[in-house]
């Protein structure tokens, strides 16, 4: 069974200078599962240098959430800090308002989008009732021959 990371990060705690082979050598796993359990709590070895370094926590200064190293703040925070102008529209299939970017609604109109759908679900419905078997029903018969032959029965 693997070490526990707080018991990792204990000796790392006490041992700053020792490697993460030395850590791994008195804790008994191996040197990789060392830096795994490292890499999740934010210490990474510095390459050119032999002793483990702590660089920086990737965390959102903001909030505290994990973020990514070439960003400043996580994902939600950056798009609550930011200052894009934001568009308060209706959804064609349900009604709901929401609030989506003006550079981003700018651009799905500028490649040919009408109608505005505030998710994937909403789209889907629109699409099976305005394009589907609603408007053709011809094709639920084709539909039903498909799923007949799929399951082995004989198409009549």
């Amino acid at each position: 069974m693997l070490p526990s990371a707080p018991k990792i990060l204990t000796f790392h705690y006490f041992h700053p200078d020792w490697t993460w082979q030395d850590i791994a050598a008195e804790v008994g796993c191996s040197r990789e599962w060392v830096r795994v359990v490292m890499t999740a709590e934010g210490i990474w070895s510095v390459k050119s240098g032999k002793n483990p370094t702590v660089i920086a926590k990737r965390v959102c200064p903001a909030c505290g959430e994990p973020k990514r190293s070439d960003v400043k703040h996580c994902r939600l925070c950056a798009n609550t800090l930011r200052r894009v102008p934001r568009l308060t529209l209706t959804c064609e299939m349900c009604g709901i308002q929401f609030k989506r970017d003006k550079v981003e609604h700018e651009v799905w109109k500028r490649r040919g989008g009408k109608l505005v759908f505030h998710n994937n679900v909403c789209l889907g419905r629109y699409a099976g009732q305005h394009y589907g078997y609603a408007v053709h029903p011809e094709n639920i018969v084709f539909g039903l021959l498909a799923r007949q032959r799929k399951k082995g029965g004989d198409p009549q």
